[in-house]
């Protein structure tokens, strides 16, 4: 199972506190970039990332150093290039970075209920 050991960086940020929206079963979140990023010419000011699979952490866990398997995996899920998240402002990057940590906290509920496990 995942445990906090596994992703230190990605769940560290997962308690910050960030204006998002989510769709009733967690399967995506977005993010408002307080600074936004220019993506394929256009200024873009929200991120929606996807639920990340397990091929998604795979292809994550083969990039070295847990900073880059941040950019690898947000770009994954946002559908963007890893170059173009490096262009987020560190503010805007943490946040991005808290919701991934909320994908995969272990124990979250996916419907909006607490789970049986969580406190």
């Amino acid at each position: 199972p995942l445990t906090t050991s596994h992703y230190p960086l990605l769940l560290r940020f997962s308690r910050i506190t960030r204006h998002e929206t989510r769709d009733t079963d967690f399967s995506m979140t977005t993010i408002k970039l307080k600074h936004p990023i220019l993506i394929d010419g256009q200024e873009t000011a929200e991120l929606t990332l996807r639920r990340p699979k397990v091929r998604d952490l795979e292809r994550m866990d083969k990039v070295s150093g847990e900073m880059a398997k941040t950019v690898a995996l947000v770009a994954d899920l946002a559908e963007i290039t890893p170059d173009q998240v490096r262009e987020l402002d560190a503010g805007d990057f943490t946040v991005v970075a808290a919701a991934l940590g909320d994908f995969l906290e272990v124990g979250r509920p996916t419907s909006g209920k607490p789970s049986p496990t969580s406190p």
